[in-house]
């Protein structure tokens, strides 16, 4: 980054601006450059780009696999199969001849 970008950023930095207004009333112009390039410093942590390296595969399976013959499939698609023939087609017109106040 461009030393004039970081100078400008920086002094639009409003933690910086607080941190100089208490910091550094009543230093020299050289005084206060350094305490925010202190600062500067000071937040602006090197970020580590870290990675992960798998040496070996998995001894085991990584992924399961749900056969169709579980139980809880079975379960499921049977409740699937209890509630499909309730389609909303069927319902709103039901609803809406028991209750007066809804109907159109």
């Amino acid at each position: 980054m461009a030393l004039k970008t970081r100078f400008e950023e920086g002094l639009n930095n409003s933690d910086m601006q607080q941190y100089l207004r208490l910091h550094a009333m009543s230093d020299t112009f050289e005084n206060t450059v350094q305490k925010a390039r202190r600062f500067a410093a000071s937040i602006e942590a090197p970020k580590r780009k870290r990675s992960v390296r798998i040496t070996t595969p998995p001894s085991h399976e990584s992924v399961q696999i749900i056969s169709d013959d579980d139980p809880l499939i079975q379960r499921m698609d049977r409740i699937e199969n209890m509630v499909r023939p309730y389609s909303l087609r069927q319902i709103i017109p039901t609803l809406l001849r028991r209750i007066p106040s809804l109907s159109v």
